[in-house]
């Protein structure tokens, strides 16, 4: 197998199922938190991407997965997994939370000079997604559902069933890869919506899948779950002070030169049509 490259951080529940099928296939690849000079040129910061050694990046998740071996889910299982994702603008309510949470997530990079660097133009990008978060949680351009259980109960179902250990079958599919992602996103900055994971009574059969999946990928290194759900697993590691030093000197610096930085925002969220693709992502009628 050619060497893989990933870009991503795994608060994005898209990067983690990325991850988790590199794990469950047991393929090794060299993860960093910032995108390539190529990478942004061509798709700003948006996350994942993946790269064979000699290949071209390819961005979305569900060609990545597909590249992987895993089949694609049917467009009424896109659905539901899109709307899966619906509360993720509650991970901006609390700022001081958001950023201390994503100043834990560590950059494997070698290159100490190298990994200040990534880490401070990491500040720039969770001042990016938290602002678009903001935006476009005021501008309604994505609403909540009244109850968060709802978008989890054809999963449930599903589940109550089948026979199968997992939704795609006996081993894990594109289906439990991209939901099991989806949960690690709600955990790592908890939310109304990981409350209802945690504590509806018309969930039980999910919540078991969930344990089923955390015994699959007990050893998975960027496992956030494991803190709410048995079987009860370490937190991933949490960058080192320098690194999170690094971050929020990222953050500082963003917000000093915003009159600067914020056109290059606007600009990256024009380009890749950011708000909307993130409707789309939680939009039922429309596919990831």
């Amino acid at each position: 197998m050619k060497r893989i490259n990933v870009y991503g951080q795994d608060h994005s529940p898209w990067v983690q199922s990325v991850l988790l099928a590199l794990h469950e296939q047991q393929i090794s690849y060299r993860l960093t938190t910032v995108p390539t000079l190529s990478l942004l040129v061509s798709g700003g910061v948006m996350m994942p991407a993946l790269r064979f050694e000699s290949d071209t990046w390819i961005r979305e998740s569900t060609d990545i997965l597909y590249r992987l071996g895993y089949e694609k889910p049917t467009t009424d299982e896109s659905k539901h997994i899109q709307a899966a994702w619906q509360g993720v603008v509650h991970r901006s309510d609390h700022p001081g939370v958001f950023f201390q949470s994503v100043s834990w997530i560590s950059d494997p990079e070698k290159n100490s000079m190298q990994l200040i660097l990534k880490q401070l133009f990491r500040g720039f990008i969770a001042v990016y997604f938290f602002l678009l978060l903001v935006f476009v949680r005021f501008s309604r351009i994505i609403i909540n559902p009244d109850n968060f259980v709802t978008q989890f109960k054809f999963w449930n179902d599903k589940l109550v069933l089948t026979d199968s250990v997992f939704i795609d079958g006996d081993s894990p599919g594109q289906c439990d890869l991209q939901l099991f992602g989806i949960v690690q996103c709600h955990s790592s900055i908890p939310s109304p919506v990981l409350t209802a994971l945690i504590s509806s009574r018309e969930l039980a059969r999910l919540r078991r899948w969930i344990e089923v999946m955390q015994l699959r990928f007990h050893s998975f290194p960027h496992l956030y779950s494991g803190t709410y759900f048995k079987p009860n697993l370490p937190a991933p590691t949490r960058a080192a002070v320098n690194q999170r030093v690094a971050f929020w000197a990222g953050v500082l610096l963003t917000m000093l030169f915003f009159p600067l930085t914020m056109p290059v925002m606007a600009i990256n969220a024009f380009r890749t049509h950011y708000p909307a693709k993130l409707h789309s992502a939680i939009e039922p009628n429309t596919n990831h």
